[in-house]
């Protein structure tokens, strides 16, 4: 943590409370934003992150009564934080410097604004952290596209250019049962492994139907019996959306907002064609409960005469996976959505990924 103190980081950080935690260690690369925890829900707060506080979220906080900004801070000072960082030179709330300076949790200040301080971040510690970011992400066909092309994107933290994440391959290939699936990912990941040595790449995929079921079951019992080769996790795009669900209506949504603010803060993707139509197809809209939705997949398919097969897979590649997932392999359940109250919103992100969305 003290490194990032240094003239010499670039990054024009001051001090301002928890001086007693300087020896922590920032353990990942890409750095996260409180967003929902705000409200008091930081089930998604892991330690080994910056955690960025811009004037979205100041702004957010100053709203709320002191009582209720007491309580949300104090909380979120409860969980395992490495560090605070605030963009724009803006003041930190008083209750936050109290809590950190108890806690230990260093606060810094930056003149700079949030996004080209988050990319110089991100840069400078992708080199200074030792992470297995090497994720492999396979969209699973339903009933109709089996044995149709099925694709994958891989994506390499650690080779990409300055510190800039990027999706190194978009790659196609035919599959024809559920056990080819396994058989051709496994040859896949032989090739974009070896630059990694031991470490175990990630397979993120729809599980979604019938076929998305058998295709996670195979790659399950086989990650059961071989933990070496990858470990997996499935997805769900029809649920309900589990990390911003005040925000987008289900985990589809969550995904494409995920990969266009992953894109904001520099991500890179290969040239296709295709995937540049993919990405270009979908308009946003509010539902009726105020949660942000993306074109319908259907209409999608109007549109564009083909399914968004590319942005799907990249959007699976670059969601950044939790160790809970890993471990249960399981959907976490969001938190009870009914009769949300007033207090509970989070207005100032709705607001900011709707402009993210419609941009």
């Amino acid at each position: 943590m003290r490194d990032l103190l240094e003239p010499s980081s670039g990054l024009g950080l001051r001090l301002v409370a928890g001086a007693a935690g300087l020896d922590q260690v920032v353990t990942l690369s890409r750095v996260q934003r409180p967003g929902l925890a705000l409200t008091g829900y930081t089930e998604y707060i892991r330690y080994g992150r910056v955690q960025i506080l811009g004037a979205s979220e100041l702004g957010y906080l100053r709203k709320l009564s002191a009582a209720r900004r007491a309580a949300v801070l104090r909380r979120l000072a409860s969980c395992r934080i490495s560090c605070f960082v605030v963009t724009k030179g803006l003041d930190a709330p008083a209750e936050l410097l109290a809590e950190a300076e108890a806690r230990g949790i260093p606060i810094l200040v930056t003149p700079a604004e949030s996004t080209p301080f988050i990319k110089a971040l991100s840069a400078l510690l992708v080199e200074e952290t030792d992470e297995v970011p090497r994720h492999l992400a396979l969209r699973a066909a339903d009933e109709r596209h089996l044995g149709q092309p099925l694709e994958h994107a891989i994506r390499d933290l650690a080779g990409a250019a300055e510190g800039i994440e990027l999706v190194l391959v978009l790659h196609q290939a035919h599959v024809v049962d559920e056990r080819t699936h396994v058989v051709h990912a496994l040859g896949f990941l032989k090739d974009h492994r070896q630059a990694r040595g031991d470490a175990v790449p990630v397979v993120v995929l729809d599980r979604e139907g019938e076929v998305g079921a058998r295709v996670y079951g195979h790659f399950r019992a086989h990650a059961d019996a071989h933990p070496n080769d990858f470990a997996v996790v499935g997805i769900r795009s029809s649920e309900r959306a589990i990390r911003q669900p005040l925000i987008y209506d289900r985990l589809r949504d969550e995904l494409w907002g995920n990969f266009s603010q992953w894109l904001r803060e520099g991500g890179a993707i290969p040239e296709d064609t295709k995937l540049e139509k993919d990405m270009h197809a979908p308009k946003w809209e509010m539902n009726i409960r105020g949660r942000q939705k993306v074109t319908d997949k259907k209409e999608l398919r109007k549109i564009l005469g083909r399914s968004t097969d590319r942005a799907d897979a990249v959007q699976l590649a670059v969601w950044d996976v939790n160790t809970d997932e890993l471990e249960e392999n399981e959907t976490p359940p969001a938190p009870e959505r009914e009769g949300d109250s007033a207090e509970l919103l989070d207005p100032y992100a709705a607001a900011d990924m709707w402009r993210q969305g419609s941009g």
